[in-house]
């Protein structure tokens, strides 16, 4: 299998989090001093009360006032402190996911020849997908999700719970981007999308969808009409269901197809760069 990569936004976001964790550490590094400092003023208002005051736990205008600063610098603190524990957490999902790209790379390269084509990274109108497979048995947007959870679906309901190492249940969660469509809608959409493009270009072809779960530990629970073609966490499953798919393209054909996913992600990723240029000036 070819395996070709049209953008590397994982590895951009990795990048851009590191500079953002930099940031954080040196605003930790000075809530911290704001801390020690206003602790010291809290300390130094205290011990100037009367020993009557303190007696009485009268509380004076200085100390009140020192008593304030010293807990804006707590919450200044701690804010940095969340934040920097959020970056942590995306980065490591980020990280993830590049692991996760590279076990089906490595999978698929194995499994098919070199009829098949992997384009990595596909954006169009609808959004983003970690890969577009392009072969003859017909044309797939996949999702891959490289986390220690176990996933269940209703419809549009995805969510799912995060495993720890020895297997127990942590936490839950939703299975959404961050406008709230679940995995399966984001590959729905883009497929739909890409599908709309390609007859546009006079070639009528199904999109095929699939989200595959590659983490060793993760676990599928109840799945009801999940929108998609395929959910799985096996990828020797998800390769039969592509390779038992009853479609044959023509060459000319998969190579059309893939000169037209170039064309309308290079689009795309034109059209966000100007967006981002106007949002910066």
């Amino acid at each position: 299998m070819r395996i070709e990569r049209l953008s590397d936004h994982t590895n951009e976001l990795l990048t851009d989090t590191e500079g953002q964790r930099r940031d954080v550490a040196a605003r930790q590094a000075e809530a911290t001093a704001l801390v020690d400092e206003a602790a010291a003023g809290y300390g130094d208002a205290y011990r100037r009360k009367s020993l009557w005051q303190r007696l009485r736990g009268v509380e004076t205008d200085e100390e009140a006032a020192a008593r304030q600063r010293l807990e804006e610098a707590h919450a200044r603190r701690r804010a940095a402190d969340n934040t920097q524990l959020d970056l942590t957490d995306g980065a490591n999902q980020r990280w993830a996911g590049v692991q996760g790209e590279q076990s089906i790379d490595d999978r698929f390269r194995d499994e098919l020849d070199d009829d098949w084509l992997l384009l990595r990274g596909y954006r169009n109108r609808a959004g983003t997908v970690d890969a577009v497979l392009i072969g003859p048995a017909g044309v797939w947007t996949i999702e891959v999700k490289n986390r220690s959870i176990a996933l269940r679906i209703d419809g549009d309901d995805w969510r799912y719970d995060k495993i720890d190492k020895w297997g127990n249940i942590r936490s839950d969660g939703r299975a959404t981007d961050r406008s709230g469509r679940s995995w399966g809608r984001i590959v729905r959409e883009v497929a739909t999308d890409l599908a709309e493009w390609l007859h546009r270009n006079d070639l009528t072809v199904r999109v095929h969808t699939a989200v595959v779960l590659v983490h060793t530990r993760s676990q599928l629970g109840p799945v009801r009409a999940p929108g998609v073609d395929h959910v799985t966490n096996d990828l020797r499953d998800l390769l039969r269901v592509i390779r038992s798919t009853p479609v044959t393209l023509h060459p000319a054909d998969r190579r059309t197809i893939a000169k037209l996913v170039r064309r309308d992600h290079r689009f795309h990723e034109e059209r966000r760069a100007r967006s981002e240029a106007r949002r910066r000036t």
